[in-house]
C-alpha cells in the first residue's frame, strides 16, 4: 500500500566526499516502449548512473579488454571515453571532463559510472528528480486508458512505470493519485462521478483526484503499463487507517482453533510519537477511564496499563514515573519501560528499596499503598490522606537529608514522607532532622532515575522473538484466572523494526484467549518482545478519543494507563 512519497531503495542520503560512494535512491530510465529500474549513486554531491542503463540511447558502445573504460558514441557520432582508472570523460579525443566517471564495485559487480549532467547532454537525454528518484529519458510515459469498478480504478500507459511513480496525498474531502513524471495523456472522457482526471505540464504529472475517498483506504499496485487502485482495506483486514505519519490503525480477525478474534492494533512509530505513563487523575489510587486520560492530557492514543486492586483502586506491580519509582514491583513479572534517551523495553525486573535514616537501614515493605506495613514510603503522588496510625513514626526527607519528623497528610512534591513502625524505637531514638535521609534501591535493571517510566504487567508472552522459554514458570507466577480463563486481552509490543504495538484482543464465540492460545496469536505478528497488561473488563484501546475494541459504555476506570503524543 502507497500513502505517500515514492517508493525508494535507500532512505536516507549522508554527506558525500570523493573517497566515499554510498546508493543514494532508485534510478528509472524510460525506453523507447519499456522501462529499467535500478540505482543510481552520489560522489561529490553529483549523481552518477550506469553505462550499461544508457545502451539504448547510444549509437554504439565498446568496453576495453582491461574492462575498466569504454567508448561510447551518441547519434552525432561523438565519441567519449570514459575512463574508469583515471576518473576521466574525453570527448571527440580533445575535451576533457575530469571526475566525470569512474568505476564502482558497490553492487553485485563491477560498474562503469557516468555523470548525470555529462551524459544529459552528450545523449540528449532529459531527468527529473523528486525527493530520492531520478527519472531519466527522452520522453516519458504518457496516459492513454483508464476504468473504474466497484474495487477501484484501473489507469493504464503506453509503456511499463515504476513504483516510485506514485503518490497518494488527501486532498481537500479526498484523495489524489499523482503519476510523475508524465508526457501527458490522451482525451479520455465518459462520467466519472466523483472522479476528477487531469495532466498538469508545468509539474509533468497526471493527477486523479478521487472525491470521499480517504488516502489511507487506498491501494496502489503497478501491473507493468497499468496501475490499479484499490479502495478499502488490505485483503485480510477489517480496518486500515494511516492516522498520521508513523501511527497506523488497524483491526484484523484471527482464527484460534475455530474461535474468530477481533484485533485492534496500534503501531507507533517511536521516532515521530512518544508513550508516556499517566496516573488516574495524575494522582496514584483511584481510578480513570483511558478515553478521559487521552482528553484531559490531549493525548492522540492511549491503552490501559498494569493491574490493579478494584476493590481500592491502586495498582499491583511495579510502577516508575520521571525516574522515581511510586510503586513496588509484586513479583519477578515483566515491566514495560522507555529511559529517558528514548528507548524502549520489555524485561523482567528484580527490584528493592531501601531507606536510610541516619545510621539505620530499613528495608520497605511498600510505597504509596494504604496496605500494612512496618516500613512504608509516600510520595506526592499518593491521591489518599497518608495513614495516620499509633505506634509509627513519620519522617520527612527530601531525599538527602531528613527534613522534619511529624505526621503530614500529603508529601508535597520532591519529597518523600517515610513511615516506620515503633517497634524499632531502640534504632530510631538517635534519628534527628538533618541526619541523611537516602533511597538506596538494588536492581537488575540499572538506575530508576534513568527511566522516564515504567509498569508491570505480564504474562511475558514473547521474548527475542520467541514463546518465553520457562514457560511453566512464567505461568505460575500468576493465578489461573489470568492463564487459563478465556477472556479479553491487552498487549504491548516492540517489533523487530523497533515499532511500538498496543494491542487489544476479544472474541464472539469465547470472549478472548487464554495464555496459552495468546502467545500462538502474538507469533502471527512481527514481535522482538510482547508481554500482556491487565486484560477483561480493563482491556481498552483509544484511538480518535473514542474506545476501538468495545462500546464505550463498557469502559472501566483504572488507576494507569499508556499515552500517546506527537513528538515535538
Amino acid at each position: 500500500m502507497k500513502l505517500r512519497g515514492f517508493c525508494f531503495l535507500i532512505s536516507i542520503i549522508v554527506v558525500f566526499t570523493l573517497s566515499s560512494v554510498t546508493y543514494a535512491g532508485s534510478l528509472v530510465v524510460f525506453l523507447e516502449e519499456s522501462t529499467l529500474e535500478g540505482n543510481y549513486e552520489v560522489r561529490d554531491s553529483k549523481v552518477f548512473i550506469p553505462v550499461e542503463m544508457l545502451l539504448s540511447f547510444a549509437k554504439a558502445f565498446t568496453m576495453t579488454t582491461s574492462g575498466d573504460a569504454g567508448y561510447l558514441v551518441n547519434a552525432r557520432k561523438d565519441i567519449a571515453f570514459l575512463d574508469g582508472t583515471t576518473g576521466n570523460v574525453t570527448l571527440n579525443f580533445l575535451k576533457d571532463y575530469p571526475g566525470a566517471c569512474y568505476l564502482s564495485d558497490a553492487g553485485t559487480k563491477t560498474s562503469l559510472m557516468v555523470e548525470l549532467g555529462f551524459i544529459q547532454e552528450f545523449l540528449g537525454l532529459r531527468s527529473y528528480t523528486r525527493n530520492e528518484s531520478v527519472f531519466l529519458g527522452r520522453s516519458f510515459p504518457k496516459m492513454v486508458g483508464f476504468d473504474r469498478n466497484e474495487d477501484g480504478i484501473l489507469v493504464l500507459f503506453d509503456r511499463d512505470l515504476s513504483e516510485a511513480m506514485l503518490n497518494i496525498v488527501s486532498e481537500g474531502d479526498g484523495a489524489v493519485l499523482e503519476i510523475f513524471p508524465m508526457e501527458g495523456m490522451a482525451d479520455i472522457s465518459g462520467p466519472f462521478d466523483s472522479l476528477k482526471i487531469d495532466f498538469d505540464p508545468g509539474n509533468k504529472m497526471v493527477r486523479i483526484f478521487m472525491r470521499g475517498i480517504e488516502a489511507y483506504r487506498l491501494r496502489s499496485a503497478v501491473l507493468k503499463n497499468s496501475v490499479r487502485v484499490s479502495f478499502g482495506p488490505p485483503p485480510g483486514y477489517d480496518l486500515y487507517e494511516r492516522l498520521a505519519e508513523g501511527l497506523l490503525w488497524y483491526r484484523k480477525s484471527e482464527d484460534i482453533d475455530g474461535s474468530t478474534m477481533t484485533l485492534n492494533v496500534l503501531e507507533i512509530d517511536p521516532e515521530r510519537f512518544e508513550i508516556k505513563l499517566e496516573l488516574a487523575n495524575g494522582k496514584l489510587g483511584g481510578g480513570e477511564k483511558v478515553s478521559n486520560m487521552v482528553a484531559r492530557t490531549g493525548a492522540v492514543a492511549g491503552l490501559n496499563g498494569g493491574y490493579f486492586d478494584p476493590a481500592t483502586m491502586f495498582p499491583i506491580g511495579f510502577i516508575v514515573k520521571d525516574g522515581r519509582v511510586i510503586h513496588l514491583p509484586f513479583s519477578i513479572r515483566p515491566v514495560f519501560m522507555k529511559t529517558k534517551d528514548g528507548e524502549y523495553s520489555i524485561r523482567r525486573v528484580r527490584y528493592e528499596m531501601n531507606v536510610r535514616l541516619g545510621h539505620v537501614l530499613f528495608y520497605v515493605k511498600g510505597i504509596n499503598t494504604p496496605a500494612k506495613g512496618d516500613a512504608l514510603l509516600f510520595t506526592s503522588e499518593y491521591a489518599n490522606d497518608i495513614p495516620l496510625r499509633e505506634g509509627f513514626r513519620y519522617y520527612i526527607g527530601n531525599g538527602t537529608w531528613i527534613e522534619a519528623e511529624g505526621y503530614v497528610q500529603h508529601a508535597e512534591p520532591g519529597r518523600y514522607v517515610f513511615m516506620v513502625s515503633d517497634k524499632y524505637a531502640d534504632l530510631l531514638d538517635g534519628v534527628k532532622e538533618g541526619d541523611p535521609f537516602r533511597i538506596i534501591e538494588i536492581s537488575d535493571a540499572g538506575s530508576t532515575r534513568e527511566l522516564d517510566f515504567a509498569v508491570e504487567g505480564g504474562p511475558l508472552l514473547i521474548q527475542n522473538g520467541a514463546p518465553v522459554p520457562d514457560y511453566a514458570e512464567e505461568k505460575a507466577l500468576y493465578s489461573s484466572y489470568v492463564t487459563d480463563s478465556y477472556a479479553p486481552r491487552t498487549v504491548v509490543g516492540i517489533t523487530k523494526s523497533g515499532k511500538i504495538l498496543f494491542i487489544t484482543i476479544s472474541g464472539e464465540e469465547i470472549r478472548g484467549p487464554n495464555y496459552d492460545k495468546l502467545v500462538e496469536l502474538m507469533l502471527r505478528y512481527d514481535l522482538k518482545d510482547a508481554m500482556a497488561l491487565d486484560g477483561g473488563g480493563s482491556s481498552a484501546l483509544v484511538i480518535k478519543g473514542k474506545v476501538v475494541n468495545k462500546e464505550p459504555g463498557k469502559e472501566i476506570p483504572v488507576p494507569t494507563g499508556l499515552l500517546v503524543f506527537r513528538r515535538e
